[in-house]
């Protein structure tokens, strides 16, 4: 038995395909280019959705869902902190409300993003609804 390292390892033959599923520009083990690699990697994730379709149609469900959270948790402590940070500035012990520091831009971007989220949870709502009836 002989032990090949890295210096004396020949390149294993491919037969023509590439098990990547990373394009590679060049490498001295792969005969496969860079398009034939993006090629088998559609082809492999088409197969996938047409085996599975729900499965498929549910990770893109849990995708958006997740977005969709992400972005009302990050929206509501960057409204918290711009509420704390002006009343930190002002020194205002009692603050009646939040919305009347802030100033119209930062109320519309937050009301953006909060609809965006709620589009985004809605959307993943009807995906796995859908998912759950193919």
């Amino acid at each position: 038995m002989r032990i090949r390292t890295a210096a004396t390892r020949e390149p294993e033959p491919t037969d023509g395909r590439c098990l990547l599923l990373v394009p590679v520009i060049s490498c001295r083990w792969c005969t496969a280019s860079v398009v034939e690699v993006i090629r088998v990697t559609l082809q492999y994730l088409w197969t996938l959705f047409a085996d599975h379709p729900a499965h498929m149609l549910n990770a893109l469900a849990m995708f958006f869902a997740l977005a969709g959270s992400w972005l009302l948790l990050a929206t509501r402590l960057r409204e918290l902190r711009a509420g704390a940070r002006l009343a930190a500035d002002s020194e205002l012990d009692d603050v009646d409300g939040e919305a009347s520091l802030l100033d119209e831009r930062t109320l519309r971007i937050n009301r953006f993003f909060f609809h965006f989220a709620g589009a985004c949870l809605a959307l993943a709502l009807v995906l796995s609804f859908y998912s759950t009836h193919l």
